[in-house]
């Protein structure tokens, strides 16, 4: 127990993690240390501080189907979404934090004012979607999961940006497990949104277009996905946003 309050105190403070400090320390009631730089929240998320990485199992939901989520708990809007997870918004908001992601620090009282300039100042990520077969273990981008139905192709490659959980006016989060934790539109209550028209290479732009209109997207994958145990990684951009 000593060590383990040992190690939390020491990740809070070591990343900074000021607005939330005591969200954080109410959601992690487990911590278990794999190395130097792995810790496991709750016996379910996984963060590695060296990468920047974190790992979320969760339930392939939706093969063919329209989807607005990318992910959420059961009880979010899992009926659209590709992937559904035991996983809370809490405990996976407190991980990006821990691992020193900038969120938009989304307040109830600024949601008016959430513009692209504003959407600029927060950090973006990578998706993965990593299974296992009898074959080997399979590791993909997400964006291969999800039809963009208006070009009628895949949707290209994208960042996907911390928007954070909604929050009153002194920075609290307000808690909420049926809110979209991955979302494919802009959603200002999801934790991360998707980046419209992002040129990715060595010096990302970190443009955000979601303010901007939505799109119509569809969940495309093979059939043998459905229901399967898979894990969601998210990973840091190759550059990290500048202010």
């Amino acid at each position: 127990m000593i060590r383990s309050i040992f190690l939390l105190i020491t990740f809070i403070v070591f990343f900074s993690v000021l607005s939330f400090c005591q969200n954080a320390i109410e959601t992690l009631k487990s911590i278990n240390k794999l190395n130097d730089s792995v810790i496991v929240i709750n016996n379910k998320i996984t963060i590695n501080s060296n990468s920047r990485t974190i790992i979320i199992p969760a339930v392939f939901h939706k093969t063919n189907d329209i989807i607005e989520v990318v992910l959420c708990t059961s009880k979010g809007k899992a009926y659209e979404s590709l992937l559904t997870t035991e996983v809370t918004p809490v405990e996976l908001q407190t991980a990006l934090l821990l691992l020193g992601y900038k969120s938009l620090e989304n307040r109830m009282s600024d949601i008016k004012e959430n513009d692209v300039k504003k959407i600029n100042q927060s950090d973006s990520v990578y998706l993965y979607l990593q299974w296992a077969d009898s074959n080997k273990v399979h590791n993909n981008s997400i964006e291969n999961f999800i039809w963009d139905m208006q070009t009628d192709s895949f949707l290209k490659p994208a960042t996907w940006f911390f928007n954070g959980l909604l929050t009153d006016t002194n920075g609290s989060i307000i808690e909420n497990e049926m809110v979209s934790m991955i979302a494919t539109n802009y959603d200002y209550t999801s934790i991360l949104s998707l980046n419209k028209n992002v040129i990715l290479n060595n010096s990302i732009s970190g443009v955000h277009n979601n303010v901007l209109g939505e799109d119509t997207y569809a969940s495309k994958a093979d059939r043998k996905l459905s229901e399967m145990k898979v894990n969601l990684i998210i990973k840091p951009t190759a550059k990290k946003q500048s202010n």
